[in-house]
């Protein structure tokens, strides 16, 4: 009789040890095929998201082509005397609203190379129309389907050619210039 308690014992111990084991590889593949159904979702979505963003930055890039492109008023006197009357100096960078905001046209801070209001910076009268496409791009809906948080990315523009920096939000030009 002992050695048939031996071989129950045996049968039983092994018995749980498959039973176990099969229903851990059952877990573990199943953990697996939801994790791949996982990351499937993720993957679509991050596409849909990444196409999403090249859409924004394309399509704020082609509204400043058409504005700075297109033949637009002449600059009044009055615009332009505003604007020479905001520029300013500090620390040897030049620009409007480096300290304060005192030429409302823009929202932001324009730091540039130039050392008078005059020199080469017509454009600096179209940054409102960067300020426009930001702000726009800044209230648009969340279309990721809830995926996507609300990030601030179009923050300035840069025109090398004519050497200036346009920020969208007011920077403190004492702790951060543009230098040549």
């Amino acid at each position: 009789m002992n050695l048939h308690h031996k071989a129950l014992r045996h049968f039983i111990s092994a018995s749980v040890i498959v039973l176990t084991s099969s229903f851990l590889i059952y877990e573990l593949i199943a953990s697996d095929r939801a994790m791949n159904a996982y990351m499937r979702y993720i993957m679509e979505r991050a596409d849909s998201s990444f196409l999403y963003d090249k859409y924004q930055n394309q399509s704020i890039a082609a509204h400043l082509m058409r504005t700075f492109e297109a033949p637009g008023d002449p600059v009044t006197a009055e615009k332009h005397r505003a604007f020479c009357d905001a520029f300013e100096a500090i620390n040897g960078t030049h620009g409007v609203n480096l300290t304060r905001h005192n030429y409302p046209a823009l929202h932001g801070t324009l730091q540039t190379a130039a050392t008078q209001c005059t020199d080469n910076l017509d454009d600096a009268l179209l940054l409102p129309a960067f300020d426009q496409a930001v702000s726009i791009n800044r209230s648009q809906d969340d279309h990721s389907h809830g995926l996507g948080t609300l990030e601030l990315k179009f923050r300035y523009y840069v025109d090398l050619n004519k050497h200036y920096v346009y920020f969208y939000d007011l920077i403190n030009s004492r702790r951060f210039a543009m230098h040549r």
